[in-house]
C-alpha cells in the first residue's frame, strides 16, 4: 500500500502506488468523468463543438441541466447557488455546464498523470486537479454511502467485508488517505 504523497524537487509532489492502487483510480475516476460529462445530443454543431462555444454548443443536451433531485449525487457536486429555489435553478441552469467541463478534466488530468510502473509526479497544476479530483470522487462517494457525519464514517468503517458497501468504503478511506497526504505535501 502507498504511504501517499511526498514533497519533491522543484515544488512537485509524488506518490508510488500499487499495480491495484492504480486500477481502482482508474475505475474511480473514470466513472467520475462519466457522471459529471455533460449530457450529449445527436445534433451536434461541429463548428460550434470545435471551437467551444457553448451558448452554441448543440451536442449538449442542457433540458435537463439545472434540475435538482434527479440524482443526489449531481446535487452534491453541483449544490444550489441560492436559498431560493427558483434563483437556485436558474443559477444552476447557466454555471452547470462550465462545471461539468472543469470536474471532468480535473478526472481526465488524474488518469492522464496515471502510469503502469505506479510512479506519479506532479507539477502545482497538477495536484490542484487531482485534490478537486480527489473531492468530487470522495463527495460521491459519500453520498452513496451516506455519509453525513463522524457517526455515519464510524458505523461503515465496522461493516462485515461480505457487506457490497465495505468495499466502497474502502475506496473512500484510500481517497482520503490521498487528499490528506497530498494537501500535506504541497504544504512544504
Amino acid at each position: 500500500m502507498t504511504r501517499g504523497f511526498k514533497a519533491a524537487r522543484g515544488g512537485r509532489v509524488s506518490v508510488r502506488l500499487s499495480a491495484v492502487e492504480v486500477r481502482v483510480l482508474e475505475d474511480v475516476f473514470s466513472q467520475v468523468a462519466e457522471l459529471v460529462a455533460p449530457p450529449k445530443t445527436a445534433d451536434a454543431d461541429p463548428l460550434a463543438v470545435a471551437l467551444g462555444l457553448e451558448e452554441l454548443d448543440s451536442s449538449v443536451d442542457v433540458t435537463e441541466m439545472g434540475q435538482f433531485g434527479q440524482d443526489p449525487v449531481i446535487d452534491r457536486l453541483f449544490p444550489p447557488g441560492y436559498e431560493d429555489e427558483d434563483k437556485a435553478v436558474e443559477f444552476r441552469r447557466f454555471t452547470e455546464l462550465g462545471l461539468r467541463r472543469q470536474k471532468q478534466g480535473n478526472a481526465q488530468a488524474v488518469l492522464e498523470s496515471l502510469t503502469e510502473g505506479g510512479k506519479v509526479t506532479l507539477d502545482g497544476d497538477q495536484a490542484q486537479a487531482w485534490l478537486l479530483g480527489l473531492n468530487d470522487a470522495r463527495l460521491a462517494l459519500a453520498t452513496r454511502l451516506g455519509i453525513e457525519s463522524d457517526a455515519d464514517h464510524d458505523r461503515l468503517r465496522e461493516l462485515p467485508e461480505d457487506d457490497e458497501r465495505a468495499v466502497n468504503y474502502a475506496v473512500y478511506d484510500f481517497l482520503t488517505f490521498l487528499q490528506e497526504s497530498l494537501v500535506e505535501a504541497m504544504s512544504r
